[in-house]
């Protein structure tokens, strides 16, 4: 059986699994990070820039696209109950998003997962650019160069109340990625990670963190990235990478993990095409 193939049958098992967790809390959600993110301009989940990249969803597809990531996110939802009730260092459910190459679109999905999230009532998410050489998200956001990840895992002085902006969703934040740096993996593997991560548990009653890291097979960054999650969601793009490229990207992953896999851009198959990818055709496509 095929990581992919027990990726299926785990997040499966999780589902049916699924338990309710009700957590008391006089506050709404975000209400204390929305504290730390205070007198800052929020950046537009909506804005011209991402709707011409791409990543917002435009109005004629956009109904079906909630539902997709509606399915996306439940599995997801499932595995970070278990963190509702746990000390502050692990109430955060922290969800890597891999791909083997750049242009698999995990960006993409890291943006719209965060986007369907801020729906969920009780659950506060902060989406972090953990891809400091490229700051993709950064830079369509406008915030490329305010401080990020990479100054507070490098400087004790810089706190989360620093790095962290308000977005146009209330419950949703964002985490620059910051300067690029040569020990940027030894950083993220470090405990000022785990203080980061911390940090977010102690603001927030329950949350996700969505990170958008670099692709497996280019960085070493993924794999400390990798480190930190609980949660793994890898993004295939349809017609996109070789078979093996993609088998040599699975093989990486970290199978103690909860692992959901993705399959982007995807569209009905010819006959010819249909062996290749018969593997993946219980998976979402989630991008014409």
């Amino acid at each position: 059986m095929s990581i992919i193939e027990k990726a299926i049958r785990r997040t499966a098992e999780i589902e049916a699994a699924r338990t309710v967790v009700t957590v008391s809390s006089p506050r709404p959600p975000g209400q204390s990070l929305s504290f730390l993110a205070r007198g800052k301009t929020q950046a537009d989940l909506r804005s011209d820039g991402l709707r011409s990249a791409g990543l917002v969803i435009a109005d004629d597809k956009a109904r079906m696209r909630r539902n997709e990531f509606r399915s996306i996110k439940a599995p997801i939802l499932a595995a970070a109950a278990t963190h509702a009730q746990a000390t502050p260092a692990q109430r955060t459910s922290i969800v890597a998003v891999l791909s083997s190459l750049p242009g698999e679109g995990k960006s993409y999905v890291s943006f719209n997962l965060a986007s369907s999230l801020a729906m969920e009532y009780e659950v506060s998410t902060v989406l972090i650019d953990g891809d400091v050489a490229r700051h993709q998200l950064s830079s369509l956001l406008g915030v490329h160069d305010q401080l990020g990840l990479s100054d507070f895992l490098s400087n004790e002085q810089v706190s989360l109340a620093d790095i962290l902006l308000p977005t146009s969703e209330p419950s949703v934040f964002f985490i620059p990625s910051g300067k690029w740096r040569e020990d940027i993996s030894e950083l993220i593997a470090s405990t000022r990670m785990q203080a980061l991560f911390e940090s977010i548990g102690l603001a927030s009653g329950r949350s996700i963190a969505v990170l958008d890291c670099p692709p497996l097979l280019v960085t070493s960054e993924s794999a400390a990235l990798m480190g930190v999650a609980d949660q793994l969601l890898f993004v295939v793009r349809a017609n996109h990478a070789q078979q093996r490229t993609v088998e040599d990207a699975a093989s990486k992953l970290d199978r103690s993990k909860v692992i959901h896999v993705v399959l982007n851009a995807w569209r009905p198959l010819s006959i010819s095409e249909r062996a290749y990818y018969s593997k993946y055709q219980d998976y979402y496509g989630v991008r014409d």
